[in-house]
């Protein structure tokens, strides 16, 4: 949720942001959004469709209740800067392993090609995604490691820390959530 909430931020502060859910396990952005799946990051990384494709706008209203949202109408024209800024790429129908290594070498060109059309690319790779943080952290600008207070040991940390580096990982910043 930590990828979601900045690239919120960043749209509502007028940069032209796409968020990329890159979490092939535990997808959740399709879920937050309330868009679907069918068409997603790991549809274009096998090349069964074209980014374009796999974009989805989103609206203020995805964070209003669902009855409201059916009733109320907006007119298209507003000034809703969600809706002129921010789009997102859902990670699609399941990924398989095997198809794994291949779609991490689509996954650079396909940050560079979003890159061209939005200020900033957030993409979450969640806590145990198939594909390691490692392999995607390398292809951005900056990693952003989250780390759950009191559920993250030490040790894991400084293994985390060790694969993004030891890939090449640029301006490695950390979150501490859930301290009280």
């Amino acid at each position: 949720m930590t990828a979601l909430n900045l690239a919120v931020t960043l749209a509502l502060a007028g940069k032209s942001t796409v968020l990329v859910d890159a979490d092939f396990r535990h997808p959740s952005v399709h879920h937050a959004f309330d868009i679907d799946n069918w068409v997603g990051l790991s549809s274009v990384l096998l090349g069964s469709h074209q980014w374009p494709n796999a974009l989805r706008a989103i609206d203020s209203r995805v964070f209003e209740p669902t009855a409201r949202r059916s009733i109320e109408k907006r007119d298209r024209n507003d000034s809703d800067p969600l809706r002129h800024n921010l789009a997102c790429i859902s990670s699609g129908p399941f990924l398989p392993v095997a198809q794994e290594v291949a779609a991490l070498k689509r996954m650079e060109a396909l940050i560079d090609e979003l890159r061209a059309v939005a200020n900033y690319v957030v993409i979450s790779v969640g806590s145990r995604p198939l594909a390691s943080a490692a392999d995607i952290a390398h292809m951005t600008d900056m990693t952003l490691l989250v780390v759950p207070l009191r559920q993250t040991r030490i040790g894991d940390i400084r293994k985390a820390l060790q694969a993004l580096k030891g890939r090449g990982s640029r301006n490695l910043e950390a979150i501490v959530t859930g301290a009280r």
